[in-house]
Parts: structure tokens; C-alpha cells; sequence
């Protein structure tokens, strides 16, 4: 959702005089941004993006998200989660799930975080997140390799602030990255990380070794288009998706699933790019961009226009979802191969949604249709999206400023940062359970 930090000129606006905190509390998420449940469903990382200026530094807490679920189910007046009134959420202490020894400090402007296991040690997990004073990405390490223990790393100080050899802010040329990387998305099958920058047009590709850390290996300067009209003169990404495989009908440009092949979503022109990388290379292949509305782009107003993308699971790659900001809505497009191995990106239909979406998740379980959920920043609200009729079955009250949501399959949920009043949402996503596309908990700082 945000589009560029200006800590000085904001504070001077504000008239802040006085000395400010140097760091956010350890215990408690401040402006919550982006969100990562690692996988077993142990902990969600939470990444607080320091907008107001407030702080010298961003964080990432760690939440526990067993001991969420645990005092969810058992809410009562006496322990951190008090149950609400009759289809209200349970009202929880955020305090009592954030392991504090694990917080780490982390340069203003830490966005969207992305992880994945790393090496062949069970319980041992990379978080990456970008930041942008300076430019780059950080990477944490969680280990929960010996049983009973976790610890996080990252070379951090005394104070709980992560060493300059875990923050990646150069190329191997010694330039710097590209401004404002709003995401970094990992590649699911291979050790890749895609990171789509808001204001100067550039997709980031990193490898990523699992001793040295992430690596710039590839930078395109000009794949992303800008608005329409020219008013703005912006041009930059928002989110990734990486398109599944088939070996039984690989694309063209997977040279038989021998590349990985992906998508990346405009933020000021209406459409998606395809990609491709040649991973011996270390190249960024940019491939084709296809509107995704059905209207003349220049019509529309100078501002952001396409959000979040997701590929529908278990169709190999020929559903994707693309959120368009303005106007708001969320639509389908056809992505199955022609008859020469390209994807179709034909737009098949859409369904408004509330203002200001952003941000996608897509959940899905045992029973039940798959849900599509698209967070409304200016509505204080998520938009649930059933993937079966395409028609949208609940929109939720959440907290002010929804902006990343990420689906838990651990736990059956959604989780929703919401920004401007330092809190988080849970949504039920599990058709079998209570509380299903409705918010059970809300987390916050009393």
C-alpha cells in the first residue's frame, strides 16, 4: 500500500521537536505491514514498516501462533483473549504471543516479507524482508532445529538491531538497489527471490545461497510500464507470482519446466507482465504485458491501478487472480496455453470489491470452495471471493488500514496486518470450522 517513506519531511511537518524512541517495543507490532506464517505453523512473522517516522528503525516480531489458538479457543474474561458479544471477534492481548527475545530491528520501511527453508536441517527457516532507508533486503534466520528451542539470527547488536552483513543493498557492481522494493516473493522450486520496486520501473532478481545469503543477479531497469495517461510519471511493480509447472503440458517459455516462468502485476498501468529466468544464466527473460481491464486504460485517473497476484491452486497454472485498485475489484483472467505454448491472459470475469484493494491471499482446505481474500485499505475491510462462482460471500470488518493478508493453512485462517491502528485480524477460512469467513480474533495493544 505505501508508496514512498519521507521520515524527515513528515516528522518536520508534524512539528516533532523532542527526541523520538529509537526502536519499537519489543512486545507490541507498531504499524503492522507485512506478514509470513512459517511453515507447521509454529510462528507469523510480522514486519512494522516505521511509516510515521516515529522510530529510528522497522521490526519483525514473532507471534506465536499455537498459543494464539490455544487461548482463541479457551477466550474468557481471565486470560489474553476475552470472547466477544454474539458474532463478534474475541478481543486479544497481542502482548502475550509476541516472543519478545526473538524481535529484531530492521531498517525503516520493511514491507512484505517472503521465507523458505533453507539447507537440509529440519526446523531451520529464512525470512526475507525488504526495507527502504537504505534500499534493500534483510534476511533472518529462525532456527528450530533442537527441540525446545528457537532462536533467530541475524548478527543483531545488543540491542536486537540486525548486523549491516544480513541487509543486501548493492549489486556486485557496487550500485545500489533499485528504490522502494515493495515485496520479495521466493520461488517455490527454485533458489530464486523476485522483488518488484514501486517508483522507478525495476524487477530485482536474487539468488539465494543458504550460507552466504541473497544476491542480486539480474536487475530489469525498464520492465515496468507507467500510467497510462503520463500524468504521474510512475512507473513500478507490486506483487509476483510464480506459475506452477505442468510436465504433462509445460509453457513455451518454460523450455519443458526446465525455467521458472511467473508473473508480475503494474502498479500505475492497468495489466500483468510475463517473465521467465534462465537460471543458469542468472537472467530475467521479460516476456509480454497483457491489460487486465476491459477499457481504454486512459480513461482512468492517475493513480495506482493493479494490486496483488495469485495463481488459483490445483489448476497448474491456468487461473490467475489480479486485483485492480482502481477501479476496485478483483478479476479472473485465463491463463491456459494456445496453441503455440503462450498463455492465453484472456480476461474472463470480475467482481467489484471494496475500496481501495490491494493485497491477495487465496485459502483453501479440505471442504468447502477455495476463497479469495482482498484487503480494502481505505474500507477497514477484507473482500471474500468465493473461486467457485466467483461471487463475493462475505466482506469482513477488520481494523484501520488492512493492508498484507495471508492464508495459515496450519491453523485454517487468514491473517490481516492492519496498519493505522496497530492491530491483527484472524479470519476463519476452514469450512469445518466455527467461525468460518468471519473474523474470530482481533490481536491488539491495550
Amino acid at each position: 500500500m505505501f508508496e514512498r517513506v519521507h521520515v524527515a519531511a513528515f516528522s518536520l511537518l508534524l512539528g516533532v521537536a523532542c527526541a523520538r524512541p529509537s526502536e519499537p517495543p519489543a512486545d507490541t507490532p507498531v504499524e503492522p505491514t507485512g506478514l509470513w506464517p512459517t511453515p507447521g505453523g509454529a510462528f507469523v512473522a510480522v514486519t512494522g514498516g516505521n511509516w510515521d517516522g516515529r522510530f529510528d528503525v522497522g521490526a519483525v516480531w514473532w507471534i506465536d501462533a499455537g498459543a494464539v489458538a490455544a487461548a482463541v479457543a479457551a477466550a474468557d474474561d481471565a486470560g489474553p483473549c476475552t470472547s466477544g458479544e454474539a458474532g463478534e471477534p474475541a478481543v486479544c492481548d497481542v502482548r502475550a504471543f509476541v516472543r519478545e527475545d526473538l524481535t529484531r530491528y530492521v531498517p525503516t520501511g520493511a514491507g512484505i516479507p517472503d521465507g523458505r527453508e533453507i539447507g537440509t536441517a529440519t526446523g531451520l527457516l529464512r525470512l526475507y524482508v525488504p526495507v527502504r532507508d537504505p534500499d534493500g533486503v534483510v534476511w533472518i534466520d529462525l532456527d528450530r532445529s533442537r527441540p525446545g528451542e528457537v532462536e533467530v539470527s541475524c548478527n543483531a547488536d545488543a540491542g536486537g538491531r540486525c548486523g549491516r552483513d544480513h541487509l543486501l543493498a548493492t549489486t556486485p557492481s557496487g550500485a545500489s538497489l533499485a528504490s522502494d522494493p515493495v515485496q520479495v516473493v521466493v520461488d517455490p522450486e527454485q533458489p530464486l527471490a523476485y522483488v518488484p520496486h514501486l517508483l522507478d520501473g525495476t524487477l530485482t532478481l536474487l539468488g539465494l545461497d543458504p550460507v552466504s545469503g541473497p544476491r542480486v543477479e539480474d536487475v530489469e531497469s525498464s520492465f515496468f510500464r507507467e500510467d497510462p495517461n503520463g500524468e504521474l510519471e510512475l512507473a513500478g511493480g507490486f506483487a509476483v507470482a510464480v506459475r506452477p509447472c505442468d510436465p504433462e503440458a509445460p509453457s513455451l517459455a518454460s523450455r519443458d519446466c526446465t525455467r521458472p516462468t511467473a508473473v508480475a502485476s503494474h502498479r500505475y498501468w492497468p495489466g500483468i507482465r510475463n517473465f521467465s529466468v534462465a537460471p543458469g544464466l542468472g537472467a530475467l527473460l521479460p516476456g509480454s504485458d497483457r491489460p487486465t481491464l476491459a477499457f481504454d486504460p486512459s480513461l482512468l485517473p492517475a493513480r495506482p491501478l493493479t494490486g496483488g497476484v495469485a495463481y488459483v491452486p490445483g489448476t497448474a497454472g491456468t487461473r490467475l487472480l489480479v486485483v485492480s485498485t482502481t477501479p476496485p475489484g478483483l478479476s479472473e483472467i485465463d491463463t491456459g496455453l494456445d496453441e503455440t505454448g503462450r498463455p492465453k491472459d484472456e480476461l474472463r470475469r470480475t467482481v467489484p470489491v471494496c475500496r481501495n484493494p490491494n493485497h491477495l491471499a487465496v485459502a483453501y482446505g479440505p471442504t468447502g470452495p477455495a476463497i479469495a481474500a482482498v484487503s480494502c485499505y481505505a474500507d477497514r475491510q477484507v473482500a471474500l471471493v468465493a473461486l467457485d462462482t466467483f461471487d463475493v460471500v462475505a466482506t469482513v470488518e477488520v481494523g484501520a488500514g488492512p493492508n498484507h493478508v495471508v492464508f495459515d493453512p496450519d491453523h485454517g485462517w487468514l491473517w490481516v496486518a492492519n496498519t493505522l491502528d496497530d492491530s491483527l485480524t484472524i479470519i476463519g477460512a476452514d469450512a469445518s470450522q466455527p467461525g468460518y469467513l468471519s473474523a474470530i480474533a482481533r490481536l491488539v495493544s491495550p
